[in-house]
């Protein structure tokens, strides 16, 4: 469009609809930085139209442009499906039995080490950053959970930036009163036994300066309502949620009996007091989501825009 303005030939014929998409999510999720990847692609542009009369804008060209954005590195790379069933299985292993009430930091969340060996740390910092980043986390729960949106609020226009036209709110999961409360009531919020000067410093550092960090990530997100989030308020999630959010519950095998996730969060969001082994749940459901949700983006884009399955 751009080098149409200027005089130059560009024709537009991509049928697909789906790669559309798939570059759209690409640019909104995983670069980085606008300003920059607009003028890699402005140039690129450029430099094509001194070659050829006329550019046929088609598949081939956004996947191409796709390629050049993370080789130019202003854009994130995307893990690919083994990233993600090696992650899931990480995520499922127990945390060191020595570590009470212990979360992981920002720098160790998705840091697996299959078989002593790491995963590529460009992709895993991929999943750290969407997944933590308030702006993107709205965009992924948008796509997410278009089908609840689209049949719930027929008229709402997602391009406006009002913030009266939002009939949603994003809501916590498991309520930001159950993770981020004063720290004066720990006594009274965790089962704290006698406790020694080690389970302090892990207390302090591991538990109290890493929970907003978990509570605030993608995973313990959705959309809901604004009417059916005053009603909940901080009570347990309603379990026919799965009907009508069915694009963001899972079963990653976080039940014993193999059910929706939503038990799961459920049984930390009923407990008004915390073991060490409810915080090592909270951190285990949200982040098992976290990486759902995330998938369902990224596999969409491997899918059309790299034709990776």
């Amino acid at each position: 469009m751009l080098l149409s303005t200027e005089g130059h030939s560009c024709e537009f014929s991509c049928k697909n609809s789906d790669v559309i998409k798939a570059f759209c999510l690409f640019w909104l999720i995983f670069v980085n930085n606008d300003g920059k990847a607009s003028s890699i692609v402005y140039e690129s542009m450029l430099d094509k139209s001194k070659e050829k009369v006329s550019i046929v804008a088609d598949e081939n060209l956004l996947r191409e442009l796709a390629g050049l954005l993370i080789d130019r590195e202003v854009a994130r790379k995307v893990p690919d499906k083994n990233d993600i069933s090696n992650t899931i299985i990480w995520l499922k292993k127990d945390f060191p039995d020595d570590c009470d009430y212990c979360l992981r930091s920002w720098n160790e969340r998705f840091k697996v080490d299959i078989n002593n060996k790491e995963l590529d740390s460009e992709k895993m910092e991929t999943l750290r950053v969407v997944t933590t980043h308030n702006t993107l986390i709205k965009r992924i729960l948008m796509w997410t959970q278009r089908v609840y949106i689209n049949s719930k609020f027929k008229n709402y226009d997602p391009t406006s930036d009002r913030d009266e036209d939002l009939p949603m709110d994003l809501d916590h999961l498991i309520p930001q009163s159950k993770f981020g409360f004063n720290w004066g009531e720990r006594n009274d919020r965790l089962k704290l036994d006698q406790i020694d000067s080690q389970q302090e410093k892990n207390l302090q550092n591991k538990f109290r300066y890493q929970r907003n960090v978990i509570g605030n990530s993608l995973g313990n997100y959705r959309w809901l309502a604004s009417s059916d989030n005053r009603s909940r308020q901080d009570d347990p999630i309603a379990e026919n949620d799965n009907d009508k959010n069915d694009d963001i519950w899972f079963n990653f095998g976080t039940d014993v009996d193999g059910k929706f996730a939503i038990k799961a969060f459920n049984r930390i969001i009923d407990k008004d007091q915390w073991t060490s082994e409810d915080v090592k749940e909270m951190q285990r459901a949200i982040d098992l989501r976290s990486v759902f949700i995330f998938e369902q983006v990224a596999s969409f884009v491997r899918e059309n825009l790299f034709d990776i399955k």
